[in-house]
């Protein structure tokens, strides 16, 4: 089900957002550029590619990440935040960052200045 940004409340976006154990990762990491699922991989070694397979296409169903087949012979796929939803998804994020940055916390296990020089590039 694909609702358009201006139809979610901030609380139901930040619901969702949380709603499973790698969306919030997946999300933040495509912020900055497109990524292969290799490269996800990489970055969340914790997580097992089925599930960031399974969150991926979750993700697409809501709109909010767009599937790029850039291959001619061999598969080549990028993963990136649709156009739609990206200004809102960004904007969410950095107010999150912000609020745990002014708490001195954490965001998704990164101190305040990791995620400080990770959201600049935004």
């Amino acid at each position: 089900m694909s609702v358009k940004p201006n139809e979610i409340s901030e609380i139901d976006l930040l619901r969702t957002l949380f709603e499973g154990k790698w969306r919030f990762d997946i999300i933040r990491n495509l912020c900055n550029e497109p990524k292969r699922l290799s490269a996800l991989e990489r970055l969340m070694p914790q997580a097992r590619k089925k599930m960031l397979i399974d969150t991926l296409h979750a993700l697409e169903d809501l709109g909010w990440v767009h599937r790029s087949d850039l291959s001619r012979q061999s598969k080549w796929v990028e993963y990136s935040l649709s156009a739609e939803w990206s200004d809102r998804i960004e904007l969410t994020l950095q107010k999150i960052t912000d609020e745990e940055i002014r708490k001195g916390g954490e965001v998704a296990g990164q101190t305040s200045a990791n995620v400080n020089d990770r959201m600049e590039t935004l």
